[in-house]
């Protein structure tokens, strides 16, 4: 039986739920997690949440994992990597207004403010990215983390871990 609240979860949730079951399935022991600063808030959730140090334009998904430039070096090429996850293009039916009905073709944009956060975090070490996606997400995923899969695939057939 499906879960009532199916029909409320949108294209771009189902991205996100996506890129969210692949670090679980691929990354289980890496500190990934989900920066929840999209939903509708009242105005007084809004006035407590910014007392509270919410930052507008902050990306959707944090990696605490440093990068280094090889797998023997002990040189970190990126503290961790953020991503700022868009729906790629695709379809949807307008809801309200005159083209209510129409079939429209639609795709994520990046805020002016989330750009500027971006921007910081890559100048500060981190490797921040907006994809368009959850395939693009997934290939950044898989790039960032490539060396680190790489070693403890090795030391898994090693037996070691």
């Amino acid at each position: 039986m499906p879960n009532p609240f199916d029909k409320f979860i949108t294209f771009e949730d189902r991205e996100h739920i996506r890129v969210v079951n692949y670090i679980k399935d691929k990354l289980p022991d890496v500190v990934a997690f989900h920066i929840p600063n999209e939903s509708k808030k009242s105005a007084f959730e809004r006035y407590k949440h910014s007392l509270m140090g919410a930052l507008k334009g902050c990306p959707d998904f944090a990696f605490m994992f440093p990068k280094y430039k090889s797998i023997d070096s002990k040189e970190i090429l990126y503290n961790g990597l953020f991503i700022e996850l868009k729906a790629p293009e695709h379809n949807r039916v307008v809801l309200k207004g005159d083209n209510a009905g129409k079939i429209v073709k639609t795709k994520g944009k990046l805020s002016p403010e989330q750009k500027v956060v971006l921007d910081r975090l890559n100048s500060i070490g981190y490797q921040a990215v907006c994809c368009f996606g959850s395939d693009e997400a997934i290939k950044v995923i898989n790039d960032y983390f490539a060396d680190y899969l790489e070693l403890k695939n090795k030391l898994k057939s090693k037996k070691i871990i």
